[in-house]
This record gives C-alpha cells, structure tokens and sequence, in this order.
C-alpha cells in the first residue's frame, strides 16, 4: 500500500475485506436469524453451481462422442451418430451458455461463503481460536486446502508450525489441485475449439459462423468472469473507512495472507 491510500485487491478480496467491514459496522443489525438466511443462500448457490458443473461435464463428454463417434450407430434406431441433425452444434450451445451460468454461479458462491467466513470473525474476533472451525459447522469447506496450507490459523498463532518438508509437500499439494482445477476449464474450453473446427472442416455455413461467434463470446465471457474477480487491481481507500486487510493477530510474514488468500478455502 502506498501513501496516497491506494491498495491493489482483486474484486473477490475487495467484497470479502468489504463484508467485514459492512457487518461490522451493522452491530446488532446482521443477527443470527439474517446469518442463518445467508446460509440458506449459500446452500442454494453451491447446489446451483455442483449442478451446472455437472451439467457442463455432461454435455462436454456427449460433444466428445457427438464430434469424434460420428460412424457409430445409435443400437434400434440404426442410425449413426453422425445423422443426428445439428447435434454437435445444439450440445456445444448447451455446454458454453451451462459454462457462462457456471462462472456466475461460482462466484456468487464464494461471496455468500465470504459473508458467512467474515461474520464469524467479526462475532469472534475477541476470542483467542481460529473462527474458520465455527464456519465449518455451518457450511462445506474442502478441508485438503486448510490441512495442507502452511499456516492452518491465519487469525492467530498455529499451534504446530511445519517444518520445512511438510511446507514443500503442502505447496505441491495445494497447487496440483489448483492446476487440476484450471485444466478441468481449459479441457471444456479445447472440447469448444475442436468442436468448432470439425464442424468447418465438414462445411462451413452462414448459421456456423454465426454459431462460433456466439460461442466464443460465450466462453470468453466465462473465462473472464473467473479469471478477472481474482486478478489485483488499484482501490484508493476511503480514510475514515479502511478496512483492515489483514487478520489482527498475524504476524508480519502473514501481511499480505487476506490477499493471496484462496477464497474457496
């Protein structure tokens, strides 16, 4: 942070750093019964989000067999695949709009999780434990991030620090699975582009044009919806409101951990 109050936060942090500080500033306000509504919420996103993901796997495996099974015939229909009218075409639509709504839906998600995460601490803050373990009482957390990150506690003091080997083996861990997690995106969107190219190897027409475009505004809009709410940018900070970005209790190594904080964890 500069002296001119300018501070670089992607906008997943910003929301998350401006949570705490709107419930904090509601008092009595945000009580358990609208706490235990935002639950509700939650539930309802991460339900809507694990569907269209479902349903974007789905789809993406059937425009696998749809482009590349084309001679299979469809047993009692005796028709091949490749006979199916518009079926790639239809399947590939399906699979880009279910991955636009997927996108939105994700970080929906993760911003009902950052309002339940951050009611936690502000409710706790005075209490010497780690609030995340109230928040696993109230809602699904994939707990291999947490057991595998080097500071299990960034709101206070671990009460095992990790000596160098577990460091490296969690760093290898937490990171094969954000790799793993980038391919699976990448995987849907290489299943859109060769799509589209069998689908002009085999003739190109007006409606084809027309459908790639929409395509690839459909899937770059995904794309930019995941990558942008996590890439930094510059907030000037307002001086008589200033959130702090940090956890009270972390150290000066722990400076900048709300930031490159996973909110998913």
């Amino acid at each position: 942070m500069s002296d001119n109050n300018e501070i670089y936060l992607s906008p997943l942090v910003r929301f998350r750093l401006t949570a705490s500080h709107e419930i904090e500033l509601a008092g009595n306000l945000y009580d358990k019964d609208r706490h235990d509504k935002c639950i509700k919420r939650y539930e309802t996103a991460e339900a809507k989000r694990d569907s269209l993901l479902r349903s974007v796997i789905i789809f993406d495996a059937v425009s696998i067999i749809l482009i590349a099974g084309k001679s299979v015939k469809i047993p009692t229909l005796d028709i091949q695949i490749g006979d199916i009218p518009a079926g790639a075409e239809i399947v590939l639509l399906i699979s880009a709009i279910n991955m636009l709504f997927l996108s939105l839906a994700f970080i929906t998600h993760l911003s009902y999780a950052a309002m339940i995460e951050n009611y936690n601490t502000v409710k706790y803050k005075s209490r010497p434990f780690d609030p995340e373990f109230v928040t696993l009482t109230e809602k699904h957390e994939e707990l291999c991030l947490k057991i595998f990150r080097q500071k299990m506690n960034i709101y206070g003091i671990d009460f095992f620090t990790p000596g160098w080997r577990y460091r490296i083996m969690g760093t290898i861990v937490i990171g094969s699975v954000v790799v793993s997690m980038v391919l699976v995106f990448l995987s849907h969107l290489l299943i859109q582009g060769y799509g589209t190219y069998i689908l002009f190897s085999n003739g190109a027409k007006i409606v084809h044009f027309g459908l790639s475009a929409f395509l690839l505004l459909l899937n770059c809009t995904a794309a930019m919806v995941f990558i942008l709410s996590n890439v930094k940018f510059k907030f000037v900070l307002t001086p008589d409101h200033r959130p702090n970005p940090t956890p009270p209790s972390s150290s000066a190594t722990e400076a900048g951990a709300m930031e490159n904080f996973d909110p998913s964890i």
